[in-house]
């Protein structure tokens, strides 16, 4: 069992409260706190002690050798709601699964950023001597989850919220007098909806699923004089496929390959982003 144990009970209750009952008292606390990472009867063991040390008080502490039968019922009643509830609650400690879950992801995806492109493209037919375009499909995520265990096999249906920060797309364009300066700025909140085979700790497991993803793109267009912001939010249908392997109950390291469909976000017949098709993460997850 661990730990060594036990619990000495007196034979008879005294009037004071003496030296011995208030060492019980703290013994019993003692039980309790190092219960939290013990198993059941520990905790159980704990509040028995509670329970004796309390009649004693009751009854004896505060100076009076005649019992109330009424007080004693209470006293009964809250000691038996003590134990049951304490016990209920040991053996979920013991049982229950860490449904709740965090994550932080990083990875990269498509990234077409067409109206920036067709700039750089056209820059020198428009009178530009100068062009720089920066493209960044990278990707930085958190998200936060629930997992509902179906079966005994730890099958289980989860949903899942997130935040997504692309990276930025950049045109800068000079001339001898002019210059101006395009960015792009994309940022998305995926919902999901997924199964998952979880194997258990010290094992690899993988999920499947599917949601919607609320995209919001701006375009910041900056000549040097004035500054002029273009932007929508568009939401799309995504796919999602992955795994990840639990080193242990807390934490898990895993991969997200995702699907985004028709991604695409214009304005005006100008498209302000467009991260349509695939990208993949590699995901830590902290469970609790």
């Amino acid at each position: 069992m661990g730990n060594q144990w036990h619990i000495s009970i007196p034979k008879t209750a005294v009037l004071g409260a003496k030296r011995w009952e208030v060492m019980s008292l703290l013994f019993c606390a003692e039980c309790l706190l190092s219960s939290y990472d013990d198993s059941k009867p520990r905790l159980l063991c704990g509040l028995i002690e509670i329970a004796h040390t309390t009649a004693v008080f009751c009854r004896g502490g505060l100076g009076k050798i005649k019992e109330n039968k009424m007080k004693n019922k209470w006293i009964v009643g809250i000691i038996g709601g003590m134990l049951l509830t304490t016990s209920a609650f040991a053996s979920d400690y013991s049982t229950r699964t860490n449904n709740w879950g965090v994550g932080v992801k990083l990875g990269v995806g498509q990234n077409d950023p067409k109206t920036l492109q067709d700039g750089y493209d056209e820059a020198f037919e428009y009178g530009w001597t100068s062009k720089e375009i920066t493209k960044n499909a990278g990707l930085f995520g958190l998200e936060a989850l629930y997992e509902q265990t179906l079966n005994e096999e730890h099958n289980k249906l989860g949903v899942k919220v997130g935040w997504d920060s692309y990276g930025e797309n950049k045109l800068k364009l000079k001339d001898s007098t002019d210059r101006v300066e395009l960015t792009e700025t994309s940022y998305a909140f995926p919902i999901t909806v997924y199964y998952k085979r979880d194997n258990g700790i010290k094992n690899f497991s993988w999920f499947a699923g599917a949601g919607l993803t609320i995209m919001h793109s701006e375009m910041e267009i900056d000549d040097g004089y004035d500054t002029e912001d273009v932007s929508k939010t568009k939401v799309f249908p995504h796919l999602t496929v992955g795994g990840e392997y639990r080193f242990c109950k807390l934490f898990a390291l895993g991969l997200d390959v995702k699907y985004n469909i028709a991604a695409k976000v214009k304005k005006d017949g100008d498209v302000l982003s467009d991260r349509s098709g695939f990208g993949a993460a590699l995901t830590g997850r902290f469970y609790f």
